[in-house]
């Protein structure tokens, strides 16, 4: 399959390398100056990635990105990555938080850029895999974005459209087993060790997560109770938790390991 991918750069001596470059590894490349007259041309499954400058007249990368993600819609839209010479980290990281996959520095070299390349048309189809394998295992109700799926309760059999820095994952939510704040991120735990850095507040977790299985045990950490390994008593009457198959234990405060122990009885 040869797969298709756009460039919005409107630096001509850059763009038409990329595109000879690309070309002369079998991809079919399509170019544009900026991003004004390309959103027309972008629709679902019309592009298998989209590699973008960020400082552009007209439209800039930004406004690009963030409207193929309105046009489109969070899952659909094709992997985007930054082609940019911007390297400071507000930058970089603003690009991110939008649902940018990933950047690339200017200048670049022929390897950095194929790398990127693969790996995030490799991530896709291994998303699109699952989903068909799987059956809409997101269970996104029809016609609802995963912004709107990740603005409501769900259920424990549910599987969230997770983006984080490293690219995205479908995650089942009885696969999480704990979730802990990182500053502006939070740290996502779920089984088989796996860790992602997630742009999202404690708060924010507690409002979709159900609330019969998770618990929030401190002001920085959510507990998934299933599993909780025990709970031992500790100094001045707090108590330690220790999750199944993690390395960190945590300090719980004597009245939320009174709460903690009563929901584990329900469950």
């Amino acid at each position: 399959m040869q797969h298709r991918i756009l460039v919005i750069e409107d630096n001509k001596s850059i763009r038409e390398d990329i595109k000879m470059m690309l070309e002369a590894e079998g991809y079919y490349v399509d170019v544009a100056p900026d991003g004004n007259n390309v959103l027309g041309q972008i629709t679902e499954g019309n592009y298998d990635l989209i590699l973008s400058d960020i400082l552009m007249p007209g439209m800039d990368g930004y406004e690009v990105l963030q409207t193929i993600k309105k046009q489109l819609g969070f899952s659909k839209a094709p992997p985007f990555i930054y082609v940019t010479a911007k390297t400071d980290k507000y930058d970089l990281r603003k690009g991110m938080e939008i649902g940018a996959d990933d950047y690339i520095t200017k200048p670049f070299t022929r390897l950095e850029l194929l790398n990127a390349i693969k790996i995030q048309i490799e991530k896709r189809e291994e998303i699109n895999h699952k989903n068909t394998s799987e059956g809409d295992t997101n269970n996104l109700h029809k016609g609802e974005s995963p912004e709107q799926s990740l603005s409501r309760h769900h259920s424990m059999e549910e599987s969230l459209f997770i983006s984080h820095q490293s690219g995205a994952n479908l995650v089942k939510i009885s696969d999480i087993k704990l979730i802990q704040a990182n500053g502006d991120f939070t740290n996502l735990f779920v089984v088989d060790k796996k860790k992602f850095i997630i742009r999202k507040s404690i708060q924010s977790w507690m409002k979709i997560l159900p609330s019969e299985y998770f618990f929030r045990i401190n002001r920085s950490v959510i507990i998934n109770n299933i599993y909780v390994a025990k709970i031992d008593k500790w100094f001045n009457y707090t108590y330690k938790i220790s999750i199944i198959d993690h390395d960190r234990t945590f300090i719980i405060s004597q009245s939320n390991s009174r709460l903690l122990r009563n929901q584990l009885k329900k469950i």
